[in-house]
């Protein structure tokens, strides 16, 4: 299974599997999130497909490995044929919104974007992110401060939690998925779809990538040989009374 460290060492010339002699090729662009979408595909179709995977956050570090000026780091990059050849080529461009990294923005609005640069695919789809979304107590209280001086923790995460998934909702609107906020809506309590305030889970990936599938790549391929894929099981924040105390979950798990 392919990792986020694999990908890391492979940053400055681009992360590649599959099929190195395909013209099909797919790019993703994305945080750790998507990396069970690069495993999906390279299962899949990567016998008939050459698929690139960037992590833009990585360019927070140079090649040696050493903190530096990501911002700098990607103005460099504008020059880089490499990358750039890349960008043109694609078919199948799978990204994650971004808007504040150079080049690598994926919404046409900010004023330096990814299309600026020669993307243009025949199929471009966007990921909701779960990204900062506190719900559960264990997650609260390692990170949250002030959630440690609170008299009344379930309330806290009540308020803070709906307000948290409104926002995640709102993602997935401006994503290629906006059902996927009323799935997510009717399930999150039955079945666990994230893992911890920044992880998701592998019944969250797998239905975005029936859904992706279904709406826009059309692969005909076996999906479920890749549904019990999981990067992230040992990420879990486990559940605690004050979860069951704030919301009534009904997860396979013991407290």
């Amino acid at each position: 299974m392919i990792n986020t460290y694999d990908i890391k060492i492979k940053q400055f010339s681009v992360f590649r599997t599959g099929n190195e002699n395909s013209k099909d090729i797919i790019l993703i662009i994305g945080s750790c999130r998507s990396v069970p979408y690069l495993n999906y595909l390279n299962k899949l179709v990567g016998h008939s497909h050459l698929i690139y995977f960037i992590d833009p956050f990585n360019y927070n570090w140079d090649e040696n490995d050493k903190f530096c000026d990501m911002e700098a780091v990607i103005n460099s990059l504008e020059n880089d044929q490499n990358l750039l050849n890349i960008f043109k080529s694609t078919k199948i461009f799978i990204h994650e919104f971004y808007a504040n990294f150079g080049l690598f923005n994926c919404s046409k609005l900010s004023n330096k974007n990814i299309y600026q640069f020669g993307m243009n695919p025949e199929i471009d789809i966007c990921i909701p992110n779960f990204h900062d979304i506190f719900i559960l107590d264990g997650d609260f209280e390692n990170l949250d401060a002030n959630y440690r001086l609170q008299d009344d923790k379930v309330k806290y995460i009540q308020d803070n939690a709906e307000k948290n998934l409104n926002k995640f909702y709102m993602n997935c609107f401006k994503s290629s998925f906006p059902e996927f906020a009323k799935y997510f809506k009717d399930n999150w309590l039955n079945i666990r779809l994230f893992c911890s305030f920044n992880h998701i889970s592998k019944n969250y990936t797998f239905k975005i990538f029936e859904l992706m599938n279904e709406k826009f790549l059309k692969f005909d391929v076996n999906l479920s040989s890749v549904k019990d894929i999981d990067m992230y099981s040992n990420t879990e924040t486990k559940l605690t009374d004050i979860d069951y105390l704030a919301f009534k979950y009904n997860w396979d798990e013991k407290k």
